[in-house]
Parts: C-alpha cells; sequence; structure tokens
C-alpha cells in the first residue's frame, strides 16, 4: 500500500509540473495527456484544502459542456487514464456540513472552471472507501467472473501483473495463459480485452463473449461502410474517366 500511494505522490507531481518527476529521477510516459499548466493554482488549492479539511466552493464543466457551481469537500486526487480526479463529498451549502449523497464525487480537474476554499470544515466527514483495482474504471456494479485465453505474445504482460485480488493464471504448452479474475465494470472489462486486439479472447461467461462480439460486429461495419465508400468512389472515378476519354474521341465526330 506504502508503494502505491508513493506511485500516487509521484503521478500528482506530474500532473503539477510537465511530467518530469524531480531533476532528472524519472518522467511519466501517457498516451492522450492532459496540459495541467493551466490548472496548478487550482490543483494546489484542492491540496490545501485536503490538507486543512475545508470546503471548496467549485465551478464545475460537465462533459456535456454544462455548468454547475456547488459546495465540494476533497478528500483525496486519484489518477486513472491519464486524468488526475479529486474525490470527496458533494456537500450542503448553508449550515452544518454534510454529504448529499451516500456515493463519493469523482472530479476531473481539467473540467474545474474554478476553485475557492472555504472557511467550511470537512473534518468530520468519512473518509470515501478506498478505490479497487477490480473495478476497471470509477463505474462499479456487480462483480462477475470471467476467463480470458491470451497468445503468446501477451502472456507475459498478463502474467506479470495484478488483475483482481482473487485471480488465477494457467500457463498452456504453446505460451499462451489463461486468466481467471473477477470484475464488476462491464464496459471497462470489454475495452480492456479489446485493447488486446486479436491476442484476447474471452471464454467465459458467454454473455460477455456476446458483448465482445457486438462490439467487433460495429466495428467491422464502421469499416466494412467506409471501405465501400472508397470502392464505390475509385469505380466512379474509373468510371467517368473512361468516359471523359471516350468523349474526347468522340468528339471529332458530331
Amino acid at each position: 500500500r506504502e508503494m502505491q500511494a508513493g506511485l500516487g505522490q509521484m503521478a500528482l507531481l506530474s500532473a503539477q509540473g510537465s511530467g518530469e518527476l524531480g531533476s532528472g529521477i524519472g518522467a511519466s510516459l501517457s498516451k492522450g495527456r492532459i496540459d495541467y499548466g493551466p490548472f496548478q493554482e487550482i490543483i494546489t488549492t484542492l491540496l490545501q484544502a485536503i490538507h486543512s479539511k475545508k470546503v471548496c466552493t467549485v465551478r464545475y464543466r460537465s462533459a456535456n459542456g454544462t455548468e454547475k457551481e456547488y459546495d465540494f469537500a476533497p478528500m483525496r486526487f486519484l489518477v486513472y487514464r491519464e486524468s488526475l480526479y479529486a474525490e470527496g463529498w458533494h456537500v450542503t451549502g448553508k449550515g452544518a456540513v454534510e454529504c448529499l449523497y451516500d456515493d463519493a464525487t469523482r472530479l476531473a480537474v481539467h473540467r474545474l472552471k474554478s476553485c475557492v476554499m472555504t472557511r467550511r470544515g470537512s473534518e468530520k466527514l468519512p473518509e470515501p472507501p478506498a478505490p479497487g483495482n477490480e473495478a476497471f474504471g470509477f463505474m462499479e456494479g456487480e462483480p462477475f467472473s470471467v476467463k480470458i485465453r491470451f497468445a503468446p505474445a501477451v502472456a507475459a504482460y498478463v502474467s506479470e501483473r495484478e488483475w483482481s485480488r482473487e485471480q488465477r493464471l494457467e500457463q498452456h504448452e504453446d505460451g499462451s495463459v489463461t486468466l481467471e479474475a473477477q470484475m464488476f465494470n462491464v464496459p471497462e472489462c470489454v475495452s480492456w480485452v479489446l485493447s488486446f486486439g486479436g491476442d484476447a479472447e474471452v471464454l467465459e461467461p458467454q454473455w460477455l463473449r456476446k458483448e465482445v462480439k457486438k462490439v467487433i460486429g460495429k466495428m467491422r461495419k464502421c469499416y466494412a461502410m467506409k471501405t465501400n465508400l472508397v470502392r464505390t468512389k475509385h469505380k466512379l472515378e474509373n468510371y467517368l474517366g473512361g468516359c471523359d476519354e471516350s468523349r474526347g474521341r468522340d468528339s471529332w465526330h458530331f
């Protein structure tokens, strides 16, 4: 846990800077990196509020573009998919500081438009439950067991990592490996399986296998449609080119 906390602090330091950790001791490598330079003041305010147990008045822009202002008691930072989140409680606006919802709120730092620390204390609020890696994301649901076979090309990568507290790995003679694990998030699990391309196959449960096939079917239709449009375009261009040549030859004979 101490190692995990240390890695989390390194991720936070990366978000506060340009991606370099300390003076050349390391760097963060990520895909789709967000520039947190413009959000340094907000990150500093959130850090101060977490340490001093204070409530902040925040203005937040959701993914659909709408903006809302409310009182938020930050408790910790979370890093997920190269993004920094502030986790805490959506609290009452006046009077005693109380949680408005049973579940903690997670705000994407890069969507915060403003953050002002108030004098209202949040020391009586509980700590949110520690996030578990089994969730494969923020959206948690009912647990389900999976059985996935990975090709030799990715077997080492899969075997070297912990995907679930309760997992079982079976090595095969051909170099492939079968993982049995518990998941909590269907969309994230499907996305994770597809990230391996043809090197991962869902064996069980059948309903999850169907979900993966459904997404693959949508992808196939998407690319097939574009391929057909390209072919039609080429055929049309060839046809029109032939007509132009023919018209050019016959244009002398009216």
